[in-house]
């Protein structure tokens, strides 16, 4: 899966992880990066960037993941069925690729405060994706052992989406 990892401009070494996920289903999250909490903005010459300045990396490391795979620049070459379909499959989809990004690609995030965010279809993606994680840690199988999840946030954001 594709994604554009953007360091804090504040303090990279302590500063938590922020995980984009725009929803759709289907819109890239780097449009997300681009058009709204990125570092920058593209100019309407589609030809420079200028700086944001309410970008998120301003206080956090933030990973923009683009989801499920078929979205944006994420795409599989191993196996043409790979895409795919449903809530559930995009959120273990997603969940691997956390572990992967935590334990392979990037370890030195992997104990830092994690936030899971998004907008739009984000109100199906994250909770999915949570259940996902506290399953993991009661497991013991998410990479991120110090991970913590603040349940009373997650039952709020769940309540807003239930009015």
């Amino acid at each position: 899966m594709f994604y554009w990892f953007v360091e804090s401009q504040g303090n990279p070494d302590s500063d938590p992880v922020a995980l984009w996920l725009n929803g759709g289903p289907g819109c890239s999250s780097i449009g997300g990066a681009f058009e709204e909490l990125g570092p920058f903005y593209v100019n309407r010459d589609s030809h420079s960037l200028y700086e944001n300045p309410y970008a998120w990396n301003k206080a956090a490391n933030v990973l923009f993941l683009e989801s499920p795979v078929g979205v944006g620049f994420s795409y599989i070459t191993t196996d043409p069925n790979g895409f795919v379909v449903g809530d559930d499959a995009v959120a273990a989809m997603n969940y691997h690729a956390m572990n992967d990004f935590f334990s392979r690609v990037h370890p030195k995030y992997q104990n830092r405060t994690f936030f899971i965010t998004g907008e739009s279809y984000g109100g199906v993606y994250l909770p999915t994706l949570a259940r996902l994680i506290v399953r993991g840690i009661y497991n013991d199988t998410f990479i991120n052992p110090n991970f913590q999840v603040n349940i009373e946030l997650l039952r709020i954001i769940l309540k807003l989406f239930t009015m």
